[in-house]
């Protein structure tokens, strides 16, 4: 939830005077006559070359070939891409194409490109073209999927893949399937054959038993060949081998409970498989908050009405348990941990006013969210104190009552961020105690509960001392507007330092709503727009590469079924969607950060030693038009950098709240030096957006100059994020992973 108990002042979306000309002026020039026999010269008006015509896209493997007719007066050719249609903004994405073709290479299959091309000359720019798209494909793999999100060591792993033949004549052949983990080779299963007529399907499933070694992160580099050996199409997956869902949490969520067929909340939750989320949060799933369980132990109720009016139903809820656990997910029971409805005094709860919080010492005006503009069940939820024993036990007991008619696993426990000055019912001055209550609230709740217990720090209110008392951090990010201090990219990997720094080796888990002004203008209209992908994909790299996950997907969102993006505190709440194109990358980015796992947050610090890029402004901090290079060491032999591309931003504020951020700008062959002096044995380069995330070898040199003794390699490429970890001293990479555990 936000933190409720400050002004929310929302960020007004700019409006930019729009540029008029005043007066446009042609001067013609009379030619004096010349006196050797008179005559008269005009002097030209140049003017931009108008637009090109004739645009045509086609797609290729993992590329777009463009072409378009040649405009009168043409110098060169801009070209304008971008993920989602109509979006491909006022910035080039290639500029100087002095052809009438161009093709954009290094794409991901199944994606669809859309462009618009403007013809340049020496006097400017025509306006863009009409638009064009083409989705590259192999037209062979459509899927790669795995049977469950997480894995038990030494347990079977299935993974399936899905096959279309769309090449267009019938197709033999064969697909064989890598497993590596951090580019080296662990095993080849063995290939399969297949034969498909033109457009026909096939699914084959192949099996790999899990090593024995836990928390580890598995790349699934899936080939389909032709008879001669030739790679006709490639994809890949992820799996994570690990005994609990904890120390890699990848979050998602449910948040609603409609009276439905077990078959499609069992559909709804292999959506979120396919992103590899293992652990659910089940959003407003409860009755009342304070007395969350509706029915009795003996006979649960089999629906009941929650907080926004809307009806649940225990056997949806039953079944999306059920999925969730088939899939290797864990289910969080979501609860305020100091939350009742207005009428607790008078329900027959036993909930006593003397345990709650008050916004005067004299014990008057408890706290409280005041719901009265809406139609809610519940016109206020009132705030009681957390170090209350009373209260302790009393919602402790509640939380019992779930657990045994439930079988969930553990307590997504909310709170509402700094409350300003508060006093227990006793005039006592309660807020300083706060954070200190918490830990203990929470250290209470797992003895008594034995469950999993993650508390959500809003804004970072009760860090770092509510830590060591839950199974993984989990801070709902915030920026000044509402009251919090995440503002911007560097921001969400502070907090990501903070916790690291506190207590090594925890799980993090940031929960930060995207496009959220442009969501917040949409209001309560029902309209509906679209999230903005470049913006999206940056935040996300942001998080990544800065050792947490993104709580972000989930079902149930406007209270309807089907895979969607939060762009609000309250879940049920839906302005935006998300484009198909943009599930799609998640999806690639999501197999990356399970691939990678333990060098994301496989608990590297971060070093101050420098990477400089050639002809490339860089730093160690977000800074706008710039990328974003930072490096972290495990101490023993492995180095990371993480470079995210912020070329051609004007805005580092994670949130992209007006949902403009534009396509960073390509950046191609990028020389980079990493000022390390020591001994250096491999140099190996992964991004989620080239190459389905693969890892692959670079060359590299090693010198001296004025900023001491350095590494220098090449990347081929850096669209949003690119990671490259170097392995020193060490004889083989698979040595530099091992170093991590």
């Amino acid at each position: 939830m936000v933190d409720r108990w400050s002004s929310r002042a929302r960020k007004s979306l700019k409006s930019h005077a729009s540029a008029f000309a005043l007066l446009l002026i042609f001067l013609v020039l009379s030619a004096t006559a010349c006196s050797s026999g008179g005559g008269s010269r005009i002097t030209p008006i140049l003017t931009p070359p108008a637009a090109p015509t004739g645009i045509m896209a086609a797609a290729g493997d993992a590329q777009v070939i463009l072409s378009w007719a040649a405009s009168s007066g043409a110098a060169s050719y801009s070209i304008y891409r971008s993920s989602v249609s109509g979006d491909e903004g006022s910035t080039a994405y290639q500029i100087g194409n002095s052809g009438t073709s161009f093709t954009d290479a290094s794409l991901i299959n199944g994606v669809p490109y859309f462009y618009t091309i403007a013809a340049v000359n020496s006097t400017g720019s025509s306006a863009q073209s009409n638009e064009v798209s083409a989705t590259p494909t192999a037209g062979l793999i459509s899927n790669v999927s795995t049977d469950a999100a997480r894995y038990a060591p030494g347990s079977t792993v299935t993974i399936n893949v899905s096959l279309t033949n769309t090449i267009g004549t019938a197709t033999d052949g064969e697909v064989t399937i890598n497993v590596t983990q951090l580019g080296s080779l662990q095993t080849t299963l063995s290939g399969q054959a297949f034969s498909l007529a033109n457009q026909a399907t096939d699914t084959l499933s192949f099996t790999w038993t899990a090593p024995a070694t836990d928390f580890q992160g598995y790349s699934i580099e899936v080939n389909a060949t032709d008879a001669s050996g030739a790679i006709l199409d490639s994809a890949n997956s992820a799996i994570d081998v690990s005994s609990t869902w904890t120390k890699y949490p990848r979050y998602g969520f449910v948040a609603a409970y409609t009276d439905q067929p077990a078959d499609v909340s069992t559909a709804e939750i292999a959506q979120l498989n396919r992103f590899h989320i293992n652990g659910i949060q089940f959003y407003d799933w409860q009755q009342k908050h304070h007395v969350p369980l509706a029915g009795s132990i003996a006979a649960p109720a089999s629906s009941w009405i929650q907080i926004n009016d809307q009806t649940n139903f225990r056997q949806t809820v039953i079944d999306y348990i059920s999925a969730a656990h088939a899939y290797g997910m864990s289910a969080m029971n979501y609860n305020l941990i100091y939350g009742a409805w207005a009428n607790y005094a008078t329900d027959g709860s036993g909930v006593n006013p003397q345990w709650g919080l008050y916004q005067n010492s004299n014990g008057t005006d408890q706290v409280n969210i005041n719901f009265t503009s809406l139609d809610w069940a519940t016109p206020y939820i009132f705030i009681f104190d957390p170090g209350n024993a009373n209260w302790q036990n009393y919602i402790y007991g509640q939380e019992a009552n779930v657990f045994v008619a439930y079988p969930f696993d553990g307590w997504q426990a909310d709170q509402l961020g700094n409350p300003g000055t508060v006093y227990t019912a006793s005039g006592m001055l309660a807020t300083p105690n706060l954070p200190a209550e918490y830990a203990s609230f929470l250290t209470g709740a797992r003895a008594e509960l034995q469950k999993t217990i993650v508390f959500n720090a809003v804004s970072g209110y009760g860090l770092p001392q509510v830590l060591s008392s839950e199974d993984f951090a989990y801070v709902e990010c915030w920026p000044s507007a509402q009251g919090g201090s995440q503002n911007t990219y560097n921001d969400l990997k502070a907090v990501v330092d903070s916790i690291n720094s506190s207590n090594p080796g925890q799980g993090v888990v940031l929960a930060a709503y995207m496009d959220y002004d442009h969501a917040q203008s949409l209001g309560i209209s029902g309209q509906t727009s679209r999230f903005n992908t470049p913006g999206i994909l940056l935040a996300n790299a942001a998080i990544l590469a800065g050792g947490a996950s993104h709580l972000e997907l989930g079902d149930g969102v406007g209270g309807n079924p089907g895979l969607d993006m939060l762009d609000n505190e309250y879940f049920p709440n839906e302005n935006l969607t998300p484009p198909s194109s943009l599930l799609n990358t998640l999806e690639t980015y999501y197999d990356f950060d399970v691939e990678y796992e333990n060098l994301l947050r496989g608990g590297l610090s971060n070093n101050s030693n420098a990477v400089s890029l050639s002809g490339i402004a860089s730093g160690s901090s977000a800074s706008p038009n710039t990328v974003w290079a930072f490096a972290k060491d495990n101490g023993s032999g492995l180095h990371m950098l993480n470079l995210i591309n912020l070329i051609g931003e004007t805005d580092i504020d994670w949130r992209d709240d007006s949902a403009t951020y534009p396509v960073p700008s390509p950046q191609a062959n990028v020389l980079v030096k990493y000022y390390y002096g020591g001994s250096v044995n491999g140099v190996f380069w992964a991004s989620p957006d080239t190459n389905n995330g693969r890892m692959t070898s670079l060359p590299f040199t090693t010198g001296q100059d004025g900023g001491g003794g350095y590494v220098s390699f090449t990347l081929p490429l850096l669209d949003y994020w690119d990671m490259v970890y170097i392995a020193t001293n060490l004889t083989s990479p698979i040595d530099a992973e091992r170093a991590l555990n």
